[in-house]
Parts: structure tokens; C-alpha cells; sequence
């Protein structure tokens, strides 16, 4: 991968993809893996990241949009549990709320949820898939924090960007875990989320129903980053406002 930077003690640079994997087994298999780029003294930069892709199967285009929907709410907390160089944006790591609210978003995502009904009409696969592609890439970008357009691809998979790199098994395995939750979360059509919905560190995991022990491993991983940079929310994307860039992009006239 040439966007990966290089140093003079570590020259060479890799981007390490995995098989698809399931369960204890899967993730057995990549404490082995990590094991081994440890015991060879791999090393991970700000220009690296994790990208965890979950089969998108499992969800229909109502679903993706609750998803993206949950995403949105909470990507001020979600920033919080990462370093810096992984919060509000970056080339690779791009916001949801780019220029928008968590309440606008989410205006725009409820109207996907019509679309959905005429593009099943087609009958072709690949048109209902390149449909319903172009109606999330005018919202989303694919380098997104949550990129939903890797469902209508290829891959069919959705793909959580936002995550530092780390060859640490527990910082992935956890975090692995939590984007499973939502995923199961987006699929439970009991439960729901509307425009007024007022998200906090501790809703978020009562929503995702996961077990205490991760709660807890992402409520010190908080107060660590909090200590580090002066603040729970220094540097995030956020709720209200979303995020604006500081200065104008290259290109742009005035």
C-alpha cells in the first residue's frame, strides 16, 4: 500500500489482508497473526488503520439506513475511543457529518428507505445494486468513517474505517466485536431510532446490548484519551455542526 510511510529503521511497508474469518475460530486465527508481526517486530504508524468488513447480508437497505443512522448519532462518542489522528477526518478516515448535522443526516437517510421500493423493480441484480449504490454515494463518500457502498460492491460487505492500526489482539478483537453489534443492532427491526434520539457513551452500549467487560475496556480507553488530549471530545467530529474543514481545500478558489 503506497500510502502507507516508511522510516529509515523500517523501510518497507505492507498492507495485510485476512481470509474470511468466523467466530472464536477467526479470531484465534488473527491472535496468531498478530502474535507473529509482534515476535518480527512489526510496526504500525498514523498512516496505517484497521478496516474491518462484516458481511452486509445480513441486512436489507432499511437496515443499512438505520445503521448509518446509528453511525451518524454516535460518531462524536465513537471518535472519542481513537487517537487523534483517526477523529474528525482525514484522507482515509472520512466524516459522516461532512458540513451537516446528526438531525439532517438523518433526514437525508430516512429518504433512502423509499428509493428502496422502486429499485427492486429492476430486474437486474446488478442494476438494483448500482442503483442503490448511487443513492448512498450521494451522501456518504466510500472513504468514510462507515463506508455502505462496499455492500453494493464486490465485496458485499459493510466496512468500519475509523479504527487506529494497532497489532494489540485486544484492541482489535474489541473493537471487531463492537462493529458486530451494530451490525446485529441495525438488523433487529424491534428496535429503532428516531430524529430526537440523544446519544451518550453509556446509551450506546445499552443499545448494542454487548457484555460489561467491553464497556468497560472502552470506558478506561476513554478516560486514557481523555488525559491525553484534555477532553473527551478534543479534535471530534461534531453532534450538532458535524465537521467543517479549518481551512479551504486544495483547488478550491475563493
Amino acid at each position: 500500500d503506497a500510502t502507507i510511510r516508511t522510516t529509515s529503521t523500517h523501510p518497507h511497508q505492507a498492507e495485510i489482508v485476512s481470509p474470511i474469518l468466523k467466530g472464536q475460530d477467526g479470531l484465534d486465527k488473527l491472535e496468531k497473526v498478530l502474535d507473529a508481526m509482534n515476535e518480527c517486530e512489526v510496526k504500525v504508524n498514523k498512516s496505517c488503520g484497521i478496516h474491518v468488513h462484516h458481511d452486509a447480508e445480513m441486512l436489507n437497505t432499511e437496515q443499512m439506513v438505520k445503521l448509518s443512522q446509528f453511525y451518524t448519532f454516535y460518531e462524536t462518542i465513537l471518535d472519542g475511543l481513537q487517537p487523534m489522528s483517526r477523529r474528525a477526518s482525514n484522507s482515509y478516515n472520512e466524516p459522516m457529518k461532512y458540513r451537516k448535522s446528526s438531525h439532517t443526516l438523518f433526514d437525508e437517510m430516512e429518504s433512502k428507505k423509499s428509493m428502496h421500493s422502486w429499485i427492486a423493480r429492476e430486474r437486474s441484480e446488478d442494476h438494483k445494486r448500482e442503483n442503490m449504490r448511487s443513492a448512498f454515494a450521494g451522501t456518504f463518500p466510500r472513504a468514510c468513517k462507515l463506508n455502505i457502498l462496499s455492500a453494493y460492491g464486490t465485496n458485499g460487505t459493510i466496512e468500519f474505517r475509523h479504527h487506529s492500526s494497532s497489532t494489540e489482539f485486544l484492541k482489535l478483537k474489541n473493537w471487531i466485536v463492537l462493529t458486530q453489534s451494530m451490525m446485529v443492532f441495525a438488523s433487529n427491526n424491534r428496535k429503532k431510532l428516531s430524529k430526537k434520539h440523544k446519544p451518550s457513551f453509556s446509551k450506546m452500549f445499552k443499545l448494542l446490548e454487548v457484555e460489561k467487560e467491553l464497556e468497560r475496556f472502552y470506558s478506561f480507553r476513554r478516560l486514557v484519551l481523555r488525559d491525553k488530549y484534555f477532553s473527551f471530545t478534543s479534535g471530534c467530529t461534531k453532534f450538532e455542526d458535524g465537521y467543517y474543514p479549518r481551512s479551504r481545500p486544495r483547488g478550491i478558489g475563493s
